[in-house]
């Protein structure tokens, strides 16, 4: 995949203020999870904080969770509306997702033992939340 000019400018600062820089893998996802993996500067971002909403009512029992990608303010005030318990700061958590995607937004549905079943790589709508669940067997 060939980047443009403008996202190999971005990606350096972005990169540097991940939360993954140090991250050990060993422990698992969140099992029965939504994960949304979000930033402040990914604009689809914002549409998915706000259908929240919908899409738990479109994942069902399957826990919806962000995953803040880096600690940067903006990305604290993109939060700040946001119920604390949806919000997953754990850095493995932020390295194990953002080491399989190269720019956001991104998002994976876990099973009952944390593993990922299902991934995506648009903004996430109901449809999409839809089609996680169908590819995991829920």
């Amino acid at each position: 995949m060939r980047l443009s000019t403008l996202s190999r400018y971005l990606a350096l600062p972005f990169a540097a203020t991940s939360l993954a820089a140090s991250a050990p893998a060993s422990e698992p996802l969140p099992a029965d999870s939504l994960l949304l993996l979000v930033a402040s500067w990914c604009v689809p971002c914002y549409g998915e904080i706000a259908r929240l909403d919908a899409l738990q009512t479109a994942a069902g029992p399957v826990e919806v969770r962000v995953v803040p990608y880096d600690r940067r303010p903006a990305t604290a005030r993109m939060l700040a509306r946001v119920d604390p318990d949806r919000i997953a700061t754990s850095r493995v958590v932020v390295a194990a997702l953002s080491s399989r995607t190269a720019g956001l937004p991104y998002s994976v549905m876990t099973d009952a033992a944390g593993r990922i079943c299902a991934e995506l790589s648009r903004p996430l709508d109901p449809a999409g939340v839809t089609e996680m669940r169908r590819r995991c067997g829920r």
